[in-house]
């Protein structure tokens, strides 16, 4: 009798602690239709803000507390394309179309949408993303990258798509269709990354810092490539006759593990 309450026992632990280890292993992932957020199909750009919260680039921006949906037009009612949050002084920039600005909480505890277009004369474009180094930002157009400060502002211009942009090694790092993979240099020019020539034709949709000070580049349907010490070679790892077949569209890396974000099967992540 007493084996048998011990069975019972067992088997309630384990049918009740099962889904715990299981919630542990997968954690729970909630799907937000356009229904419950009220806003456009297609988000753009995520962010995450003061005390959590989630920001959205859509036909609007939205800010997600954990419970409620808010969404914030801008100031010409186009569609926001790219966010960024600054810790230091506790704004959400956003880049929309023909329009540049922040969100932040003012003196009498509202949030409050202010607009930089004017103050940095942006000619036309959407701005497709946002850096910010030290106290310098970055705007990046399909054709031109805006850097900004106290002091002054100047525009990059190129003949072609800008596809790229991130800060890498303390250095603005961009690549262009059909010119290439390009850094911030000196006398804020920037100059061709050498040993990347091969990669000028592809389509690079992102380009991430990888070990021992290389480069990961990747193409959206050719595979991966890796830059160490000048010398650029194919990478090959499990994944990448899938990511070629499944088109990628962006990758991110924290430091541990890189995730590629596909047009057709959804996002890997890679150690």
């Amino acid at each position: 009798m007493r084996n048998r309450i011990l069975t019972y026992i067992f088997s309630l632990s384990i049918t009740y602690l099962m889904p715990l280890c299981l919630y542990a292993y997968y954690p729970t992932v909630r799907n937000f239709t356009k229904d419950l957020y009220r806003s456009g199909a297609q988000n753009w750009c995520i962010a995450q803000g003061e005390g959590g919260n989630i920001w959205s680039a859509n036909s609007e921006i939205i800010e997600f507390n954990g419970k409620e949906w808010t969404g914030y037009k801008t100031l010409n009612r186009t569609s926001a394309r790219s966010l960024y949050y600054d810790k230091k002084c506790n704004r959400m920039y956003f880049g929309a179309t023909n329009e540049f600005g922040y969100m932040h909480i003012n003196e009498n505890d509202l949030m409050e949408y202010v607009s930089l277009t004017d103050s940095i004369k942006i000619v036309s474009g959407e701005i497709w993303a946002i850096h910010k180094q030290d106290d310098t930002f970055w705007l990046r157009e399909n054709n031109s990258i805006y850097s900004f400060d106290s002091k002054e502002v100047k525009q990059y211009c190129f003949n072609n798509k800008i596809a790229f942009s991130s800060i890498i090694d303390n250095s603005l790092t961009i690549f262009v269709n059909n010119i290439g993979a390009m850094r911030m240099g000196p006398g804020n020019e920037f100059r061709k990354i050498e040993g990347t020539e091969i990669l000028d034709k592809m389509h690079v949709c992102s380009i991430v810092p990888y070990t021992d000070e290389s480069l990961l580049f990747v193409t959206a349907t050719e595979g991966l490539f890796l830059l160490k010490n000048g010398i650029l070679s194919a990478y090959d790892t499990e994944l990448s006759s899938q990511l070629i077949k499944d088109n990628v569209y962006c990758a991110e890396s924290n430091g541990k593990y890189i995730s590629y974000g596909t047009v057709s099967n959804g996002v890997y992540i890679k150690d």
